[in-house]
């Protein structure tokens, strides 16, 4: 009873989020797509849904980032036919110029330094090191012991990581 209860609380965002876009309520559907990435490990769907909307409020170059994280996330993702092109148009740019997410890192006794390879429509939004965030250009002193490095899409999303041993 309780796993039940638990399942439609977790599916109540997902479904709003459905319910937003299907009534052709871009911005509400942003928000409460982006609201339910929190509640489920299929990002995937709501992926979709957000890079549509922001598609459809024409916000493209996010609504390409988003899609760019999807594609990386599922390579073989499509979008249902009969779309408009204005919908459509950012995820076949995603898609023209996708490339997987591929993070390396290395260090010596005080730099850390972390390579990032995502395509041109970079996906790749933030690096986590250990428990902080910083910009994808950003500069940062290697910490003490080993840490994990991890490439997070704008929405959040992790994307790829990579453990850096201790020099």
């Amino acid at each position: 009873m309780v796993a039940l209860v638990a399942m439609m609380v977790a599916a109540a965002p997902s479904e709003a989020c459905r319910e937003h876009y299907a009534a052709l309520r871009y911005r509400d559907a942003i928000v409460s797509c982006t609201d339910a990435l929190a509640a489920t490990a299929d990002r995937g769907e709501l992926y979709r849904l957000i890079g549509l909307s922001l598609a459809g409020v024409g916000e493209i170059d996010k609504a390409r980032r988003v899609f760019a994280a999807l594609l990386a996330l599922e390579p073989g993702a499509a979008l249902p036919g009969g779309l408009s092109p204005k919908l459509t148009a950012p995820f076949e740019a995603a898609r023209a110029d996708a490339t997987p997410v591929l993070l390396g890192a290395t260090r010596d006794a005080d730099e850390l330094i972390i390579s990032i390879t995502d395509g041109a429509s970079r996906p790749v939004a933030e690096l986590r090191v250990g428990s902080s965030r910083m910009a994808r250009t950003e500069r940062t002193r290697a910490p003490a012991g080993a840490v994990r490095v991890t490439a997070l899409d704008v929405l959040g999303g992790e994307l790829a990581s990579v453990e850096v041993a201790a020099v």
